[in-house]
């Protein structure tokens, strides 16, 4: 994930709400009509752990498969099985090869920890991995562990088992961080349903064909990071933060046939995007793309006819979106860069052509933009971010181009900023370290402004690895404490800026650090979680909750601000134009902006631009918009 998760990974208790006691993993528009017709009363398969043994009556665990990371847990004499990566195998024929495709499984699990854990399986469904593989590893979240520490149990109804053994010889595998597991329970619904439920798969409609994989090499998009050639709308770099309001740019969205090879990236959340399964909770307003930057989706609006959506692969699209930001007078941009494969030549020509993009609009729109390096899940943090900060600034000329009059300065410097400084990544630390000192000094790639993206508690917190994190700081020109999801109302919100933003703006102040708190509109991330998450967790109250938050952070000192996000749909802090009538169907369900225009959150971000600024009045209560 990009620069949107919580401190290692952990929900604040506004979001954790119960897990609902089924979940289901079924067909478009199928899932509701199988779970209330279906009478599971047919043949059971089950294994249990117990101190010391497995029972095993119909079903396997497979610790004998190479990547399979579990053993033995014995949680007050209740015995159990913990790990990383459970296989299991289905040993009663009667299960197999499709013979019973209608199954419920229950999990009994130690609720332990704050994660997820994964499902995935073989199923007979085509739309997964279309070819001759197909329907093998359809995947589910299934879990929430809310760290409850008791035995709870999870039944998750499988409308198109398989089970075939084409999980790496396994008929399915259960993911998660430390999950014990003391029981796993297979009954097949009775035959009536079973015969129904063939006849329902048998009738599927056909998936799309593969679109054919683009399989491109590092020189060639090396190749094609070049400087910047066009027309510029400023004389000159825009040269400080001070009274800016710049908001994060993904730019992490594809489809299979925008010419990226990433297909439907941050719109599929298990393999893929059609009604049931998808990864965003906003639908993108495309009303005013052009026909070649909109792509048609297994998505049907109330007429029936397709909804469409973009890609940031997409050079018009990107230009647009900056353009918007110029429109409602938005200052600029972060283009988010994902350390995390940052070498594989999908991937980094993904995060230059975008990177690319916002330089032209942010030239031709008077707007600025600068690089954020996300170092979540990086391992090599130092030499993949320096490898790929000299090949920017050598090939691209990136903060050395004249004609280049976008690039975000700050203090007389260009600004690169580094996100993910946080106490319970203690392994990065070093790197991060390291990274300060390059992008500060050295000869030739240095001299920057570096800004800081850290954890709330960088201050005086009291992990071990704390003392290194506020060392790292020290370094900082600028300071930028994540905050999406730390509170969940206007009143939580007041609380939170009181508590952390006035001292830690004090002492920025005495360090002559500059201090930039990040705001967000809402949060929702109940499609990527698959319904495990609750929806509209953080709801906007048509703006109020974004609004306080600025108003309150300029009353604490504020004279910059960071938006989370442009474009995130997939947590929900997403402020672009997103459609007020979004689709529907197989069960899931689209935020709308609760009856504002589409363009609504651009304009509130301008108005939030001006009320730090000075030039509206920073009232309780969002600005009214004219007609």
């Amino acid at each position: 994930m990009g620069p949107h998760v919580t401190d290692g990974g952990r929900m604040t208790g506004i979001m954790r709400a119960g897990v609902a006691a089924l979940a289901l993993i079924a067909p478009a528009a199928r899932a509701e009509d199988i779970a209330a017709a279906a009478a599971f009363t047919g043949p059971v398969a089950s294994i249990t752990f117990e101190p010391g043994a497995a029972r095993e009556e119909g079903l396997r665990l497979r610790a004998d498969i190479k990547d399979s990371r579990n053993g033995p847990r014995d949680v007050a004499g209740s015995g159990g099985r913990s790990g990383e990566r459970f296989y299991f195998e289905v040993t009663d024929p009667r299960f197999k090869n499709g013979g019973l495709p209608l199954v419920k499984l229950d999990v009994e699990y130690y609720d332990e920890g704050n994660e997820h854990a994964t499902l995935s399986y073989d199923s007979s469904d085509a739309w997964v991995h279309p070819g001759p593989n197909a329907g093998a590893w359809k995947s589910r979240k299934i879990l929430r562990i809310r760290n409850t520490r008791t035995w709870k149990t999870q039944t998750v109804v499988l409308p198109d088992a398989r089970f075939g053994g084409r999980c790496n010889g396994a008929d399915f595998r259960l993911d998660g961080e430390r999950v014990c597991i003391r029981a796993l329970r297979l009954t097949a619904a009775a035959a009536p349903d079973q015969e129904r439920q063939k006849q329902i798969l048998a009738g599927a409609p056909p998936p799309p064909p593969p679109v054919p994989a683009i399989k491109l090499q590092l020189e060639d998009v090396l190749a094609r990071a070049i400087p910047y050639s066009g027309k510029s709308a400023r004389a000159r770099a825009p040269d400080t933060l001070t009274g800016k309001v710049v908001c994060g740019y993904q730019g992490w969205f594809a489809t299979p046939t925008d010419g990226s090879g990433r297909g439907w990236t941050h719109y599929a959340e298990h393999h893929t995007f059609r009604p049931g399964d998808c990864h965003i909770e906003y639908w993108p307003d495309t009303s005013e793309l052009d026909p070649d930057e909109k792509y048609e989706t297994p998505f049907r609006r109330a007429d029936g006819s397709p909804a469409h959506v973009f890609s940031s692969y997409n050079r018009k699209t990107v230009v647009r979106h900056v353009a918007w930001m110029a429109q409602y007078g938005i200052d600029g941009a972060f283009v988010q860069r994902f350390v995390t494969g940052l070498r594989g030549p999908n991937v980094l020509d993904k995060n230059n052509a975008v990177l690319m993009h916002v330089r032209e609009g942010a030239n031709l729109h008077g707007r600025s933009y600068a690089v954020m390096y996300d170092l979540s899940g990086a391992r090599n943090a130092y030499d993949d971010v320096t490898w790929d900060w000299k090949n920017l600034v050598d090939r691209m000329r990136l903060t050395r181009d004249p004609g280049d009059r976008a690039y975000q300065r700050h203090a007389g410097k260009p600004l690169v900023v580094l996100w993910g400084v946080f106490a319970d990544r203690a392994e990065q630390l070093p790197d991060i370290a390291r990274l300060m000192d390059f992008f500060r000094d050295d000869p030739k790639y240095g001299g920057m402004t570096v800004m800081l993206g850290t954890e709330n508690e960088w201050r005086a917190g009291r992990a071990p690895a704390s003392p290194e994190v506020l060392k790292i700081c020290r370094k900082a020109h600028i300071i930028s404490p994540w905050t999406v999801g730390r509170y969940g109302s206007p009143a939580q919100a007041k609380a939170f800026i009181e508590r952390r933003n006035v001292p830690d703006q004090g002492w920025c102040n005495a360090n002559k650090i500059d201090y930039m708190p990040v705001i967000f509109p809402g949060f929702s991330w109940s499609n990527m979680n698959d319904g495990l998450e609750p929806f509209d967790a953080i709801p906007r109250l048509k703006g109020e909750f974004f609004w306080r938050q600025a108003v309150l952070c300029r009353a604490a000192g504020a004279k910059m601000l960071y938006v989370a996000m442009f474009d995130e749909m997939d947590e929900g802090t997403v402020i672009m134009k997103c459609d007020t009538k979004p689709p529907s169907g197989g069960g899931t369900r689209f935020l709308d902006y609760e009856g504002l225009p589409s363009d609504h959150y651009l304009w509130l971000t301008g108005q939030i631009g001006k009320m730090l600024r000075g030039e509206i009045r920073a009232s309780d209560q969002p600005p009214r918009r004219g007609p």
